[in-house]
């Protein structure tokens, strides 16, 4: 007997490429740069901004017990917070997307050019 064909549900294409977690992007740039680094990168991106203020703010205040999910109850301690006075422009909500693509490379005019794409 003749083999029966079975129909079967169109094949529907789906996207293809590099997928990659925003949290493993996040910790690879994160290691890539050392301490001193990360300050440098904020300064850079907001010289790139305009701004006229840079302001970096050491909290040792800790929140123990509030975390949501309870795994981050490490991360409820101490804080250093970097702060510029620029605009956030329709070009910066895009950049701010792309984390580690180094939007400024090539831009002779950012001083964040050679950077890694920190935001």
């Amino acid at each position: 007997a003749a083999p029966v064909l079975q129909e079967h549900a169109p094949i529907m294409p789906q996207a293809f490429g590099q997928i990659s977690p925003l949290t493993t992007t996040l910790r690879n740039v994160l290691r890539d740069y050392g301490a001193a680094q990360l300050l440098n990168e904020q300064l850079q991106n907001a010289d790139d901004a305009g701004a006229r203020e840079f302001k970096v703010l050491l909290s040792s205040k800790s929140h123990g017990g509030c975390a949501d999910p309870p795994a981050l109850a490490a991360w409820q301690g101490p804080a250093l917070y970097a702060f510029d006075d620029a605009q956030f422009s329709e070009d910066d909500f895009a950049s701010i997307q792309r984390v580690g693509d180094g939007t400024k490379r090539g831009d002779p005019t950012k001083a964040g050019q050679f950077g890694l794409g920190f935001n």
